[in-house]
Order: structure tokens, then sequence, then C-alpha cells
């Protein structure tokens, strides 16, 4: 997370957990060894891409907050259907 907003390449598995992180064009992703050695190749010959102000957002508290919250919130449905259990 931190090398993301300072704007170095990150390479990470494509794993569900890693989702949000693979939407940032720094982020290189890989499923094998292969592809891992593709993007350490990649991350080394090229300059990583300088962060958009959209991007950049979300590495602040307040999008973190509102990430957290959204995640957290659920619907009366959802509620209605947790008391029942």
């Amino acid at each position: 997370f931190e090398a993301l907003a300072m704007g170095k390449f990150v390479i990470i598995p494509v794993h569900e957990s890693n989702k949000f992180f693979l939407k940032f064009p720094n982020c290189l992703g890989y499923r094998n060894k292969w592809e891992f050695a593709a993007s350490l190749r990649w991350a080394l010959t090229h300059e990583p891409e300088p962060l958009t102000q959209e991007l950049a957002k979300s590495f602040t508290w307040e999008a973190a907050t509102d990430r957290l919250i959204k995640s957290s919130a659920i619907t009366r449905r959802e509620a209605t259907q947790m008391a029942m259990l």
C-alpha cells in the first residue's frame, strides 16, 4: 500500500484480497511464476506512472474511512434476516 502511494511498482498475486490494489496502474498482478518474472522484468525496465489525483485520493484516511463504512453497512433486509437467525 505504501509503495503504491509513493508511486512505486508493486508485484502482488492476483487474488480476491488484492482486488482493491489491482486497479492501480503501478500494481502488477501475477498468477504463476512466469507472470511474476514478466512483471518483475517490466518493473525493472520501465518507470512507474504518476498517480492521478483521483487515485491518490484512494490513499487518504478519508477514503479509507469511506470504504470501511461502505463495507460494513447492511440493508434493512439483511438486518431482518440476521435477526431471524
